[in-house]
């Protein structure tokens, strides 16, 4: 009997692939979801909420990404609406194999006038070895309001995971009227652990948070934000700047919970008191 010896790192696995599509419209003096798909590792879940938005909370079934996996989104809102798009959890993005493709995420949206947009997920946990590829393109006139509140989280601190080494994309692209109004590309490959340590990077925070706002007048709420951040304590470093009709906050940490009760802080001031999406209100 001939026995061949499976190489591990090169043997195919399963991929998980998925994807979402929802548009919402404003029906009087509510919005309300017209149209959702959802396919393979993708849920999308619509809690009922007393509010004048309506909210969609996105789900991976697959209990988080690796080399090779894929997710592809839509997100429509039509004029007047008003969606708030998070998260049932934390995404993990796992560690890939030497023979792995990257994992993959696309989420296109588009914003008709007079509607609002609110791209708000729990943090996304990246795990040493990763290798992932994520874009987030928003389209949009200049009266819409596009507001996105994104975390980074590098290993896990309480149980003493460190990142060492990834391979990250991660992009951002407003256009406002067909014109760019904001293009952010965050990228890392290779030995990390050394990037975050250097103090023009992170000075070894491990969490990095970005709240990004498209809107009208936004610089409003700038000086409220610095306010928001200068009295955080010693705990989170951050900045705000605006410009324009965007406004850009960027938080610093060790501790995720530090960084987020500080980031929801500002997420609420620019959104006018609007009530935490259903699932933040968990944590």
């Amino acid at each position: 009997m001939n026995l061949s010896v499976v190489d591990a790192d090169a043997a195919p696995l399963q991929r998980a692939t998925g994807g979402f599509a929802i548009q919402a419209r404003k029906a009087g003096e509510r919005s309300s979801l017209v149209r959702l798909r959802q396919s393979g590792c993708c849920r999308v879940l619509v809690p009922r909420v007393r509010t004048p938005g309506v909210e969609a909370v996105l789900v991976n079934v697959s209990g988080g990404l690796a080399g090779g996996d894929r997710i592809v989104g839509g997100i429509l809102c039509r004029a007047g609406a008003h969606l708030i798009v998070t998260t049932q959890a934390s995404e993990r993005i796992y560690g890939a194999r030497a023979a792995d493709r990257p994992t993959r995420i696309v989420t296109r949206c588009r914003i008709e006038a007079g509607a609002r947009l609110d791209w708000l997920p729990h943090e996304t946990i990246f795990y040493d070895g990763g290798v992932v590829a994520r874009d987030l393109i928003v389209d949009m006139p200049s009266a819409a309001t596009f507001l996105a509140s994104e975390c980074r989280v590098f290993g896990r601190v309480a149980s003493g995971e460190t990142v060492q080494r990834l391979v990250c994309r991660d992009r951002l692209a407003i256009r406002r009227d067909g014109i760019p109004a904001l293009m952010e590309n965050f990228r890392a490959d290779g030995p990390f652990g050394a990037l975050l340590s250097r103090r023009a990077v992170a000075s070894g925070a491990g969490v990095m948070h970005t709240i990004t706002m498209a809107a009208p007048d936004v610089a409003r709420w700038l000086e409220e934000a610095r306010a928001c951040i200068a009295g955080a304590g010693p705990a989170v470093a951050g900045a705000a700047s605006a410009w324009n009709d965007v406004l850009v906050v960027r938080l610093l940490g060790n501790e995720a919970m530090n960084v987020r009760q500080l980031a929801r802080r500002i997420t609420a001031l620019l959104r006018g008191g609007y009530p935490a999406p259903v699932t933040w209100r968990l944590q």
